[in-house]
């Protein structure tokens, strides 16, 4: 019993000081998830302005509109979190 008592009061902070806030995701715009998308299959700014006929600027904007969303600081870790969330899928 005082196992329990123990692990509620003194371990139980401890294991969820480490953990991300479960705040959920703003969702992503159809244009954002299509960036997103892209670029978790590898493709540039460039290739993803092009493939969606939109300019460099546009496609940066929309980065930092999904960095936003996500709370992600770089493509990388945006790409990550997305696929985490099931956001996007891989090919």
């Amino acid at each position: 019993m005082f196992g329990h008592y123990f692990h509620e009061i003194f371990m139980l902070p401890a294991v969820e000081f480490g953990k991300q806030p479960a705040t959920p995701i703003e969702p992503l715009s159809k244009r954002e998830r299509e960036c997103i998308t892209l670029a978790a299959n590898g493709m540039t700014t460039k290739d993803i302005s092009s493939k969606l006929e939109i300019s460099s600027r546009t496609v940066q904007f929309h980065f930092e509109k999904i960095y936003t969303k996500l709370r992600a600081s770089n493509r990388q870790e945006a790409v990550a979190r997305a696929v985490q969330s099931g956001i996007v899928r891989t090919n």
